[in-house]
């Protein structure tokens, strides 16, 4: 009898996914600043992702109690010790916004990369997820104009920002014991955020630009410590509990700031640079995300006789921004404690028909928060519905995974925002290493 070397092949596999991972990782930075115009990302390191996969999404976001075996879970390092098979998992995401006050109103498209993530079990009841997504995305345009007080001479203020700041992360998940798991991630935080703020002045003299351009570099690490907990109950069902914490951390930036007046034409006339690499940092507080749910099913390609699998369950999160220092202050504005539950479910109607609508995976959920904003005394909320679908292919093995969310965001007061969120992801499971024999 003759054995191969089953690591060859497995090993050629890890490699080209994770050359195909950094390649899109270095070509794909720049497309996670082409979010729609989001006037609420001017303050602090703009809007923070959510940081969750496609499935998790059509669920409210919810599924830190939530362990997958098919798919990637993006929010509780220790559900990856569930994972038997190598998942690689990409998706993109899009919005559109109709943006309103109470005198104006506008609206807008943006696309981006979600994610990237890549899980392979590495021993008995252990796996780990390398992968690459968005913390946080800034874009925003906000035009106002003033008179000068005795003339009549309008100053036009132009306020535009760039920019975000990406996450490379590696995790790993080891169950301790049948029923409990733990996990930790640790993350590469980095990007540039750029704030520009121009005015623009027609007086006697002739007409002119001037500019104040405020850039940060970002770098630094962070974690992410996570805990998992199942019961198991009647029907071949479990209760599952997890909890997930992300350290606070001051993130490290360098500040560049400049000066310059400008003609129409774009011709600089004078300019100076104000601050050259200042060293610089904002506070990222921590946050804690308690997750319970019933489950049955998705562990295994069924339970007992009964071919339907379904999941729901809620999560809720709470992390205090007030303790952010005044660079992440913009005007009269400030950040305070922010909350989040999030509400969902998903159900397979019989996993082992022939019937494809069947064998589909149908989700929906539910999401309300106190964001952490505070804009002119007003406390900004967020509230959405979502549904989602994930399609099977390759024998149930991978998956097409889609969502799409219908929500609100602030008041006419301050800055209405209502949005429709879309977002299509494919995942790939595979088992690399199997040992190949010939007789």
């Amino acid at each position: 009898m003759k054995t191969t070397n089953f690591y060859s092949r497995s090993i050629s596999k890890l490699s080209t996914s994770i050359l195909v991972v950094i390649f899109i990782i270095f070509n794909s930075v720049s497309v996670f600043a082409q979010i729609a115009n989001n006037p609420f990302s001017r303050i602090g390191l703009g809007d923070i992702s959510s940081q969750s996969s496609i499935s998790n999404l059509g669920m409210g976001g919810m599924g830190v109690s939530l362990p997958t075996v098919k798919s990637s879970n993006l929010q509780n390092p220790a559900l990856l010790s569930y994972h038997k098979l190598t998942v690689f998992e990409a998706a993109g995401i899009g919005d559109y916004k109709d943006l309103k006050t109470n005198t104006v109103q506008t609206n807008d498209f943006g696309g981006s990369l979600g994610y990237l993530s890549l899980i392979f079990p590495v021993y008995k009841n252990m796996a780990i997820n390398v992968g690459f997504q968005p913390f946080s995305a800034v874009n925003y345009d906000a035009v106002s104009y003033e008179l000068l007080e005795n003339t009549p001479t309008f100053v036009k203020y132009d306020y535009a920002g760039t920019g975000g700041v990406s996450q490379v992360f590696l995790g790993v998940g080891y169950k301790i014991i049948q029923n409990l798991s733990v996990g930790a991630q640790i993350n590469y935080n980095f990007g540039a955020i750029s704030n520009t703020s121009t005015s623009t002045l027609d007086d006697f003299r002739g007409s002119y630009i001037a500019q104040l351009t405020d850039r940060y570099n970002y770098n630094d690490f962070t974690y992410r410590l996570g805990l998992h907990y199942f019961i198991p109950v009647f029907d071949n069902s479990q209760i599952n509990v997890g909890v997930s914490y992300d350290g606070s951390a001051d993130f490290s930036a360098t500040h560049f700031r400049a000066f310059e007046r400008k003609t129409f034409g774009d011709v600089v006339i004078d300019g100076d640079t104000l601050l050259l690499d200042e060293k610089a940092s904002i506070t990222i507080p921590d946050a804690l995300t308690f997750g319970i749910s019933l489950q049955r099913g998705y562990l295994q390609a069924a339970s007992g006789t009964k071919n339907t699998a379904y999941s729901f369950g809620v999560d809720y999160t709470i992390q205090d921004w007030s303790v952010a220092n005044s660079s992440a202050i913009v005007g009269n504005n400030r950040l305070q404690s922010s909350s989040k539950i999030s509400v969902g479910g998903e159900i397979t109607p019989d996993v082992r028909s022939t019937n494809y609508l069947a064998r589909t995976t149908y989700r929906a959920g539910f999401t309300h928060s106190q964001t952490p904003l505070v804009i002119n005394d007003e406390s900004i909320e967020d509230m959405s519905l979502s549904i989602g679908f994930s399609l099977p292919v390759k024998n149930n093995f991978s998956s097409l995974n889609m969502y799409g969310a219908i929500g609100k965001r602030g008041t006419l007061n301050t800055i209405q925002e209502r949005y429709v969120k879309f977002g299509l992801g494919i995942s790939i499971s595979d088992r690399w290493f199997i040992r190949s024999r010939f007789d």
